[in-house]
């Protein structure tokens, strides 16, 4: 089952928080974020982001299933609530399609 985690800190000024993700082998992944909570049907699984959403960069897991998306950090976060959750390909998934648990960051200085 896909798993989504962090490493750093959601401080501003840290600027150092990251998405971990491990999923199967060589797939390629992509983090979604908004400020809502969800628990929507979504391509066989459950979408924990509420919609509208955003999407961050897509990265491609490594050969044992690791991956890591860096999140730009910017002043204006100071205060807000994201909610993440990646999404991956998963070839034997009826939909083609792994879904993570989600991840609640609220960012702070």
């Amino acid at each position: 089952m896909p798993q989504l985690d962090y490493s750093g800190s959601p401080s501003v000024s840290g600027g150092n928080l990251q998405l971990l993700i491990s999923g199967l082998p060589n797939q390629f992944a992509l983090g979604i974020w908004s400020s809502g909570m969800a628990s929507e049907p979504f391509a066989g699984g459950t979408r924990f982001v509420a919609s509208p959403f955003s999407r961050t960069s897509v990265i491609r897991l490594s050969a044992n299933g690791k991956g890591a998306i860096p999140l730009l950090l910017a002043p204006a976060l100071i205060g807000t609530l994201r909610n993440y959750q990646v999404l991956m390909g998963d070839p034997s998934d009826p939909y083609g399609v792994g879904l993570t648990n989600a991840l609640h960051v609220e960012f702070w200085p």
